[in-house]
């Protein structure tokens, strides 16, 4: 962006933001409700472009989350003397098929190196998720005792008319089950050990790829299972098995903001790996990939949810479900944890968009739900990547490469907050543009709302990319690993005077 420098080196800066590993970014002194604490370094003083922050991690060493952390996983920050890209607050993982679990062929949650190109042949901040669902085993020799049942799993073909086998062992004995994908509904037939199968769980209208779950059956007692090209899953009740919506491969890089602010605009350029999943595979995959939030200071910096320390919150997720790609938003209410849950009643222009039994979810598509969102209430300028020409509110369902392109191309993506004018005034703003165009907007959301336990002159103070995703379309044996890459981020106190 013309004007606008990049790769603000903190420690040119007077006063500081960052020192170093040696100097933390902010001192154990007791925290304010607004994020502070006595002796902090304060923002740089306003500059007319407006820039607080960037970074093109161009200038990035190479890192990756397990670099200085061998774990893999937990939270590093800067003020510990932890090892993190230079300039950022915070950083938090929990990956799954990564070295640092054992799985040397995988990649840790979040890479940073020149052999992962950026928008502009630099580097870039590149986040993995790994498809997982708890419960379910692929690995080893499994021991089961008395009263026990199992049933296996496995994804049928990505092509139509072919068949999936999987092979369950049972003290050495292999036993067989088949799928067979039909040329469109994705449904499932066939079993040929009747002692293990003879009927599959279909999933009508998924479409080919989806899992297929056999029929349980009982295993006796003091047996050993192996299994191969599937997953298996053990429990103890023929009719209560492990079912869990799994959020996991956190990968997020946080920066803190000291002094926060009543608005905010972020931009970067997001990109998707080529293999990421564009079609609608059950159950549908989310993945969190930013947010802006007010953090009091106290606890930890991602201590969300109502019993936290984080809200307001917006933030900006991907999904493919069956109804095509969707435009994630989701909205928090603060101060900090204090009315967390926004009802549709509470924001008076999109609430009716809020999903419902939600506390501030939208799941939009991107034809008639963003119909009126442009300028003027007009129709957004969002351009249909794959067929020409722009979407509409007619052009029914569009997929994931006819917004953000087909293979590995960027988009540009613009968020802007700004809080309530006062405690309960529905006139606080959210906005979003796709490539310079704009293609969200809501200018009625309480922020804020009256608090007696917690501070209501709350700011915008944490930024971060990346997160964690749910995603468990796919088995456990295949150690599915897919990623998208940050790039070009650049955080200011006001809108673009072009976006204007």
């Amino acid at each position: 962006m013309p004007g606008i420098p990049r790769d603000i080196d903190f420690r040119l800066l007077d006063p500081r933001i960052v020192e170093g590993r040696t100097s933390p970014i902010i001192s154990t002194a007791p925290g304010e409700r607004d994020g502070t604490r006595a002796g902090d370094p304060v923002d740089p003083p306003y500059d007319p472009v407006g820039v607080i922050f960037s970074d093109s991690f161009d200038d990035q060493p190479d890192w990756t989350s397990a670099m200085y952390n061998p774990a893999g996983d937990g939270v590093q920050r800067a003020k510990d003397g932890d090892t993190i890209p230079q300039g950022w607050y915070s950083a938090r993982t929990d990956p799954k098929w990564s070295p640092s679990r054992g799985y040397p062929g995988g990649h840790e949650s979040i890479e940073i190196k020149a052999e992962n190109s950026g928008r502009n042949a630099g580097k870039s901040f590149r986040c993995y998720r790994h498809a997982t669902t708890p419960g379910w085993q692929f690995e080893g020799q499994i021991p089961v005792t008395a009263g026990q049942y199992v049933k296996v799993r496995h994804r049928a073909s990505d092509s139509p008319l072919t068949d999936t086998t999987t092979t369950l062992f049972i003290n050495g004995t292999p036993k067989e089950f088949t799928s067979t994908t039909t040329s469109l509904g994705g449904t499932h037939t066939g079993g040929t050990d009747a002692n293990l199968d003879t009927e599959f769980s279909s999933r009508p209208n998924r479409g080919i790829g989806s899992i297929v779950e056999s029929n349980p059956i009982q295993i006796a007692e003091n047996s050993t299972l192996a299994i191969t090209n599937g997953d298996l899953i053990i429990s103890n009740n023929l009719s209560s098995w492990p079912d869990w919506k799994y959020w996991g491969s956190e990968s997020m890089l946080l920066q803190h903001l000291p002094q926060g602010r009543d608005e905010l605009y972020v931009e970067f350029w997001i990109q998707f790996s080529e293999n990421w999943t564009r079609t609608a595979l059950f159950p549908y995959p989310t993945s969190k990939l930013f947010r802006i939030s007010s953090w009091s200071g106290d606890g930890s910096e991602y201590g969300a949810f109502s019993d936290g320390n984080i809200g307001p919150i917006a933030l900006w997720d991907h999904e493919v479900s069956g109804y095509g790609v969707r435009n994630r938003l989701a909205f928090r209410g603060g101060p900090h944890s204090d009315n967390y849950g926004l009802g549709k009643d509470a924001v008076p222009d999109v609430g009716h968009l809020f999903v419902p039994g939600s506390v501030g979810d939208m799941s939009l598509n991107f034809t008639g739900h963003l119909a009126t969102m442009g300028p003027g209430n007009t129709q957004p300028i969002i351009e249909d990547r794959v067929n020409g020409g722009f979407i509409t509110k007619n052009s029914g369902t569009v997929w994931h490469d006819q917004i953000f392109g087909a293979g590995e191309a960027w988009t540009k993506v613009g968020i802007y907050v700004k809080m309530n004018s006062v405690v309960n005034a529905t006139d606080g703003i959210f906005r979003q543009w796709m490539n310079g165009h704009r293609i969200f907007e809501s200018t009625t959301i309480p922020w804020i709302r009256s608090s007696e336990t917690r501070d209501e002159n709350a700011k915008w103070n944490l930024i971060a990319i990346g997160g964690n995703d749910y995603f468990q379309c796919y088995c456990n044996y295949e150690m599915r690993e897919e990623w998208y890459a940050i790039d070009d981020l650049v955080i200011r106190d006001s809108i673009p005077q072009e976006l204007l």
